[in-house]
């Protein structure tokens, strides 16, 4: 076993005291022993305490029919009151008038349940911000992934040992299985024999491959380094699947007795998620999400503080600020993008390439999801990766999705 790490670093993370993303995982019980074997034992955790940052108040969820209303300006309310009204006599209906309706879009799907304007003063921003993308452009899957309300049954638990000994956890697996990690790699090539990949030609020289190659990059790496091997109508599948990155910034201070996650809505700031009480070191980590293309700006921390201020949350400093990007962390889910991966895993399985983790997949999963989503490709010689996203990483659709309300606003 040989792992090859983009990075200096060998768990690819320059801040690893720092929880990914909310720190959480959503494991179904069945599932628990495969992933405590790659991340170490695994913690139950309360019930997360999940609120909307609006109007400069924080409004923990579930909300009352009071507490949706504070979320808008009163001259916006009786519109919002109105179109939600019949949003929801129509779906009511739409068993016996047989109603039906596409949804192609992440707008479409809020819009469907509870009215345009709903979407213009809550979604559209928070969608533009942590996806993005705007409302219009996104596949109506975000939406159902994040937003609807019938989902799994899944208990939040964390890595019992913290973040950054779960991260050692897993690099000591593969130490101790006699595999070897070499960092500091840069992939120039993928070397194609008869059809398959038999070689990684790198800056440091060439590694021969003789089995099925795991590769956990976005799909427009994977195609460049595949040049002319690869179709060129899935070179322009793979140019159309992008991706951004994941900002973390962590800051001491701040309000006392925060919710567990905080979600910006129905305005703009530099973050668009607050979250406390995940590990990371007394630290309060506000997330952005960027262009990839985007240079980082050093005074970002200063940024964030101004703007939490300013909307209601006072008292963090800028003085030791942590701040780590994760590259090419958020798949970008346009509406277009479900047909091309699709595409795309049929001609990566032809040529012996297993596509793995949220970039690979291009799906947004949290750890325990890729670890199931690798167990699952292992058990197979020759793993059918489009059946395996249609079965663990697509949720169904179901009638009662038609019931999502801002009221609960998230459930991820």
């Amino acid at each position: 076993m040989l792992l090859l790490q983009e990075t200096e670093e060998v768990h690819g993370r320059s801040a690893p005291q720092l929880p990914e993303g909310t720190g959480r995982m959503r494991v179904r019980e069945d599932k628990r022993a495969q992933v405590e074997a790659v991340v170490g034992p695994l913690v139950e955790a309360p019930d997360v305490r999940r609120a909307l940052l609006a109007r400069g108040a924080v409004h923990e969820l579930p909300l009352s029919k009071a507490g949706v209303a504070q979320l808008f300006e009163g001259h916006a309310l009786p519109e919002v009151g109105r179109r939600w009204l019949e949003r929801r006599l129509r779906n009511a209906l739409s068993p016996l008038t047989g109603e039906g309706r596409e949804e192609r879009s992440y707008g479409d799907w809020v819009v469907r349940r509870m009215g345009a304007p709903v979407l213009h003063h809550l979604y559209a921003d928070y969608a533009q911000s942590r996806f993005g993308a705007p409302p219009g452009e996104l596949s109506c899957s975000v939406a159902r992934v994040h937003h609807a309300c019938t989902q799994p049954v899944m208990t939040d638990q964390v890595a019992g040992g913290g973040p950054s000994q779960s991260l050692d956890f897993a690099v000591g697996l593969i130490e101790a299985a006699g595999g070897e990690i070499r960092t500091g790699v840069k992939v120039r090539e993928l070397i194609t024999r008869n059809g398959r990949v038999c070689a990684v030609k790198t800056e440091q020289g060439v590694v021969e491959v003789d089995e099925p190659l795991w590769i956990a990059r976005p799909p427009a790496r994977i195609a460049s380094w595949l040049g002319d091997e690869l179709d060129p109508r899935l070179h322009h599948d793979a140019g159309q699947l992008e991706t951004a990155d994941a900002v973390q910034v962590a800051l001491r201070g701040g309000p006392p007795d925060l919710p567990d996650e905080i979600h910006l809505v129905g305005t703009q700031a530099s973050f668009y998620r607050v979250v406390c009480g995940y590990g990371g070191e007394g630290h309060t980590i506000f997330h952005a999400t960027i262009p990839s293309s985007a240079d980082l700006d050093v005074a970002l921390p200063a940024r964030v503080a101004v703007d939490a201020a300013r909307l209601g949350l006072p008292g963090f400093e800028e003085a030791g600020a942590v701040v780590e990007r994760l590259r090419d962390h958020v798949p970008v889910w346009r509406v277009i993008c479900h047909a091309r991966l699709r595409r795309l895993a049929l001609g990566w399985e032809a040529l012996g390439i297993v596509v793995v983790g949220r970039q690979g997949t291009f799906t947004p999963m949290d750890i325990g999801a890729e670890v199931v989503w690798a167990r699952a490709m292992a058990a197979s010689e020759m793993p059918d990766q489009r059946e395996g996203l249609r079965s663990l990483l697509e949720p169904p659709v179901f009638q009662s999705d038609l019931r999502a309300s801002v009221s609960r606003f998230l459930i991820r």
